[in-house]
């Protein structure tokens, strides 16, 4: 009988010993991430698979509220959503500085990496990549998330190329709308952005108080899909905006607005809110209704401090400015009137409100004393603004200045919205092949723009030129390793014609870690 006793002890013991090794061994509770979801001990997700446990769980209803995340790989291939219309993620993710590469095209209302965030989860660090597409379905679409009820999204990336099909479709780079109170710092749009009724770099629309978009910066191209409703808005930041605190943003990317409603470099309509120390330096090319370089449309809402150096298009506006399209409250703002050929406000400057000035007289340190706030100042250069980081690449092409100089004839700078002869580009002593034999001479003035006449070179830039094309250029920064990519509307002969030209600033997919 004591045999067997002994026997039963060892074996219990032995029990015991192994369970220890297994809740050892056994990553966590899950049963497959190592870590214990803290704070001081996230859980890892090393792998495809781990990714895909946590979205299978989210979708079965696990919110993950107060549990912690950590990416610790590169992500290569992804086609889940986590969460779903009905349930959301509401745990802290950390990405990591790693990248997420997704495949996602669905047809719920809410479509993203996450479908939808709620119970103030954080997502931060991350960087997205791959194609995200919304069907006709889809209400809302974003790269990193679809629908964000509350929380924060923090210094999140997205490379992506993201797409609404729906014609009421809310879609933007980082989250396709922000309900309740959703705050973004830091988070970048690389991605083309695509939709129907609301469409950003950032975010496309919010719906309520107490959102803050903080230091953001969009460089990839909005544009609309095929049709929209009556109402519709775009813009580099957000698309439509209520009782929003929106500050210390970027905008280069290009905004395809022409069939628009409403378009701003910034915000496409803002009510009740603040738009303060922001820079847009991407085209805006028209809108049917309200335009401006920093926002289309004011309703109770005010702008200070903010500055548009790219061209704003009226089109058939009804409002139209390089600030903002209608009347409002409008401070300390101020455009690059060689650039954009439209007043202030409602096309009409207003001094110390809305002012439009020339190149020469916003480079380096002329403004320091006007836009005070979160700018820094550098000989050459446009002001950029120094939350976060002042040299990021968007922030450096922001703050390159093409500039024209004066007419030799009439002593006035000119201006974009005429040009006499066919645009060329050339670096020093190049020859260019495609103009007429007699016209073939070296040019010898360095880093410079060129008109078809050698005699006459209105055009000037801070930095290496590389011919590309013909009507094509690259400038590469003294300050950086970015390009800014030159062309023109039409290459047409003969010359001594008007022609169109179009600056567009082209940021690489370069995401620094």
């Amino acid at each position: 009988m004591n045999n067997y006793i002994q026997v039963f002890k060892k074996v219990f013991m032995l029990a015991g010993f192994i369970a220890v090794l297994l809740a050892i061994s056994t990553p966590s509770a899950e049963g497959q991430w190592n870590g214990s979801g803290s704070y001081n001990n996230p859980y890892e997700i090393h792998s495809v698979a781990d990714l895909n446990l946590l979205a299978s769980n989210v979708n079965a209803g696990n919110s993950y509220s107060n549990t912690h995340f950590k990416l610790m790989s590169d992500i290569p291939t992804f086609t889940q959503m986590i969460g779903n219309d009905v349930n959301f993620f509401a745990g802290h993710f950390n990405g990591n500085n790693k990248k997420i590469t997704v495949n996602i095209n669905e047809n719920d209302t809410n479509v993203g990496l996450f479908s939808k965030v709620d119970g103030w989860a954080t997502i931060e660090n991350l960087i997205v990549d791959g194609s995200v597409v919304g069907g006709y379905g889809s209400q809302y679409v974003g790269g990193l998330v679809g629908e964000a009820i509350s929380g924060n999204i923090d210094f999140c990336t997205n490379l992506a190329d993201v797409t609404g099909l729906a014609i009421n479709s809310s879609v933007a780079g980082i989250s396709g709308a922000a309900n309740t109170q959703t705050n973004f710092m830091g988070c970048i749009n690389n991605g083309t952005i695509t939709g129907g009724q609301y469409v950003a770099g950032i975010m496309g629309k919010s719906n309520t108080t107490l959102n803050v978009i903080k230091g953001c910066k969009n460089s990839g191209t909005i544009k609309g899909n095929q049709n929209r409703p009556l109402l519709s808005y775009i813009a580099g930041i957000i698309a439509f905006a209520y009782a929003q605190e929106i500050y210390d943003n970027t905008n280069i990317g290009k905004i395809m607005s022409n069939d628009f409603c409403y378009a701003g470099g910034i915000v496409a309509c803002l009510i009740d809110g603040r738009v303060t120390y922001c820079h847009n330096s991407g085209i805006i090319d028209g809108a049917t209704y309200s335009i401006g370089g920093i926002v289309g449309y004011l309703n109770n809402s005010s702008i200070s401090r903010c500055l548009n150096t790219n061209w704003v298009d009226s089109g058939i506006a009804r409002y139209y400015g390089s600030i903002v399209g209608n009347n409002g409250i409008v401070d300390s703002c101020y455009y690059d009137n060689q650039m954009s050929a439209i007043g202030g406000i409602n096309n009409v400057d207003i001094p110390l409100q809305a002012e439009g000035l020339p190149t020469d007289n916003i480079i380096g340190f002329t403004l320091i004393n006007l836009l005070s706030g979160p700018w820094v100042f550098a000989n050459n250069l446009y002001p950029r603004i120094i939350t976060y980081d002042p040299d990021h690449p968007i922030e450096l092409l922001a703050a390159a200045p093409i500039y024209l100089q004066n007419n030799p004839i009439t002593g006035v700078p000119e201006r974009l919205d005429y040009v006499t002869a066919p645009f060329y580009v050339s670096n020093e002593n190049s020859i260019l092949p495609f103009l007429p034999p007699p016209l073939q001479q070296p040019i010898q003035q360095p880093y410079q723009w060129g008109w078809y006449n050698p005699n006459y070179i209105p055009f000037s830039a801070n930095g290496f030129i590389e011919i590309l094309q013909p009507n094509i250029a690259s400038i590469r920064m003294r300050l950086g390793w970015d390009s800014l990519a030159v062309q023109l509307d039409n290459y047409i002969y003969p010359p001594y014609l008007n022609y169109n030209i179009v600056f567009e600033k082209v940021v690489p997919i370069n995401v620094r870690r």
